[in-house]
């Protein structure tokens, strides 16, 4: 098992519910759900906002280098 970090985020109790409410609806754990939004943020959006547009399609690194 890969080692573990407490994390514990201060949400907005509205989002905290839908949360739990998911991870039950689904029959997954809340760590598992929180785990994977982690996940999908990291790799979606502060990955995709370190990217710009160069107005062609293409995409390009902030500062002019491709990954």
């Amino acid at each position: 098992m890969p080692a573990t970090k407490k994390f514990t985020p201060e949400i907005d109790a509205k989002l905290y519910k839908e949360f739990v409410a998911l991870a039950k609806r689904n029959g997954q754990s809340q760590r598992h759900i929180l785990e994977e939004a982690l996940k999908f943020y990291l790799k979606n959006v502060v990955h995709r906002s370190t990217w710009s547009a160069r107005g062609d399609g293409c995409l390009r690194a902030i500062g002019g280098q491709q990954p």
